[in-house]
């Protein structure tokens, strides 16, 4: 068994983070039963740099040793983090182990698997596919290993009879690379996954048509521009920033009142009043509200909503799809722009 160890570079925010572990192993099949495992590889943190591990099995009396030596440095973290690994190398490495009847589990461990993050992703940042590859090429993380894991099946058959050096050589760095790059990729799926779990700082200015709310917290770094629309809200995550846009415009609507039981409706006037005060009016000036007809109406400068989400809440119809709040510059507060903005970004992904 080969053993080779290097320090590589990687996000700084996520060096303090000792307790995890990325991992990628490579296989000459799918299955544990009629394949092998032929190189685990694994990267970790000592809290100022990150430090990766190969093994590579140079017989195939040495996979055994391959999973010992892994599992030991399992041992010593609580997460363990991969590209597919929930649905592959979790489960590959468990039967080899069974195999051999090494009594080793992942038992207790978390298991973060980013494919899930680039899956949940993939319509907002518009993946092709949810390859790691792919995945690296969008974020600019490269690479020189242009070898498919398939390949890798017939240079390492290749390699156990002849032993070349290049071979061998092409194995290691198409595995180094998968795991080097697993810190960035966490980072970067990291950045837009947890958009709705920061503590920000809010800002918001109003111009003539749009109310702009700007987003901002500490760390935080898009590594690639994105634009999308949600509902007529225009957000751009670009640089260290979260800016949303919500249309704003003059005009009139309703807003309706949940209690309509409580109300009577006057035609006349087009608008519902509490029943306590309408019963002195003349009955042919009133009738009982229905939710369709208890609703007041307003005139000013109004905000798009993604959603409904200030009070009061405005609308053209009882169901409609577009909703409004009013901006009075003595009441709209700074609370009330990051509520906006939350309420979109929670659409968002």
């Amino acid at each position: 068994m080969k053993t080779r160890e290097a320090v590589i570079a990687g996000p700084a925010h996520l060096l303090p983070d000792t307790g995890a572990l990325y991992f990628d192993i490579e296989t000459t099949g799918l299955s544990a039963y009629d394949s092998q495992l032929y190189l685990i590889g694994c990267c970790r943190s000592d809290g100022e740099q990150f430090i990766l591990t190969q093994w590579f099995a140079e017989e195939l009396i040495d996979e055994p040793r391959l999973l010992h030596a892994f599992f030991e440095e399992v041992r010593r973290h609580e997460r363990l983090i991969s590209y597919n690994g929930d649905t592959f190398d979790l489960r590959y490495l468990q039967a080899c182990a069974e195999q051999f009847h090494l009594p080793y589990t992942f038992e207790g461990l978390e298991s973060v698997d980013l494919m899930r993050s680039a899956r949940k992703l993939k319509k907002f940042l518009g993946f092709p596919n949810c390859r790691l590859k792919t995945i690296e090429q969008y974020f600019g993380i490269g690479r020189e290993d242009e070898k498919s894991g398939g390949e890798l099946i017939y240079e390492y058959l290749d390699w156990q009879n002849t032993r070349e050096e290049a071979l061998l050589q092409d194995l290691l760095l198409h595995n180094f690379e998968d795991i080097a790059n697993l810190p960035r990729v966490a980072a970067c799926l990291q950045a837009y996954e947890g958009l709705t779990d920061r503590e920000y700082a809010c800002a918001y200015a109003l111009s003539e048509d749009a109310l702009t709310v700007t987003l901002t917290a500490p760390g935080l770094s898009f590594p690639t521009p994105v634009q999308a629309l949600v509902q007529t809200t225009a957000v751009t995550l670009a640089d260290n920033a979260v800016t949303l846009r919500f249309p704003a415009a003059y005009g009139e609507h309703r807003h309706y009142y949940k209690d309509f039981r409580n109300y009577d409706y006057l035609p006349a006037e087009d608008t519902a009043m509490l029943r306590a005060i309408s019963q002195f009016l003349e009955p042919p000036r009133r009738k009982r509200a229905t939710a369709a007809t208890c609703y007041t109406r307003h005139s000013g400068l109004f905000i798009e909503e993604p959603c409904a989400c200030l009070e009061p809440d405005f609308a053209d119809a009882l169901k409609a799809p577009v909703h409004y709040a009013l901006y009075e510059e003595d009441r709209f507060t700074e609370a009330d722009a990051r509520q906006l903005a939350m309420a979109a970004l929670k659409l968002l992904i």
